[in-house]
C-alpha cells in the first residue's frame, strides 16, 4: 500500500466482538432471572435488530425478559446493566490509538439507544479522535444493509476503495466489501492474530 493511499484512507471499527466483548450480559441476565441461557439469547435476537434500529427501547427489551422469564424480582436500569458487563479488548483499545495517530478512524455499529454514551464514559470504548460515528439507532438502519454503509461513507468524503471496515462479521465484512470498501475479519479468539493481520494491512 503506498503512502499516499494511506495518507487517504479512512479506517471504521466495529464496537461489539471487537472493541468490547458484549455477551457477558446474557450470562448474567441468565443468573438473575432464573432463565437458562439459550433461552435469554433467543429473546435478545428476537428483539436485537428492533433495538438496533431505534424502534424499541433497553427499558422495552428487560420487560420481554420479565414476561418470559415471570420475573418478580427488582427492576434494573437495562442499558446500564447492559453495559457494565461488556468486557473491553484492551489490546484493541491500543489498536484504535495508535492508528488513530495514522489515519482518520470512526465507528460504525449496530447498538442500543443509550448504549454508546454509557460505554464511552466507562472506558469500553478508547478515548480516540473519531471523526464518524455512525450508530444504527441514530438512523434506523442495520448493517448489512446498503444504507448505512452509503452514511458512513458520505462521512468520511471519500471514495468507497479508501474506506476500510473491521468487523467480527464476516457478513457485514462481506457487505463492506460488495460497496467497494475494504473489509477486515477480526476474530475475537484470535485477537493477537488479528491484530497482527490488521497492521499488515495497514501499517
Amino acid at each position: 500500500m503506498s503512502k499516499e493511499f494511506q495518507h487517504n484512507s479512512f479506517i471504521y471499527f466495529d464496537l461489539g466482538g471487537v472493541l468490547f466483548d458484549f455477551k457477558g450480559g446474557l450470562d448474567k441476565l441468565s443468573q438473575l432471572m432464573g432463565l437458562p441461557l439459550d433461552e435469554c439469547t433467543k429473546v435478545w435476537r428476537s428483539f436485537d435488530n428492533e433495538i438496533c434500529r431505534g424502534q424499541m427501547t433497553c427499558q422495552q427489551l428487560w420487560g420481554e425478559y420479565k414476561k418470559v422469564a415471570n420475573y418478580k424480582g427488582q427492576d434494573i436500569n437495562f442499558s446500564d446493566f447492559w453495559v457494565s458487563n461488556f468486557l473491553p479488548n484492551n489490546k484493541m483499545h491500543q489498536l484504535v490509538l495508535e492508528l488513530s495517530e495514522q489515519y482518520p478512524i470512526g465507528l460504525l455499529t449496530n447498538i442500543y439507544p443509550e448504549v454508546f454514551a454509557i460505554a464511552m464514559s466507562t472506558g469500553k470504548i478508547p478515548q480516540a479522535n473519531y471523526t464518524s460515528i455512525v450508530q444504527s439507532c441514530d438512523y434506523g438502519v442495520v448493517k448489512p444493509e446498503h444504507k448505512i454503509y452509503q452514511i458512513a461513507q458520505e462521512k468520511t468524503k471519500l471514495k468507497p476503495e479508501n474506506i476500510f471496515l473491521i468487523d467480527d462479521s464476516a457478513l457485514f465484512v462481506d457487505s463492506a466489501t460488495q460497496e467497494g470498501w475494504n473489509g477486515i475479519l477480526f476474530t475475537g479468539s484470535d485477537t493477537v492474530g488479528s491484530i497482527n493481520k490488521i497492521k499488515q494491512q495497514l501499517i
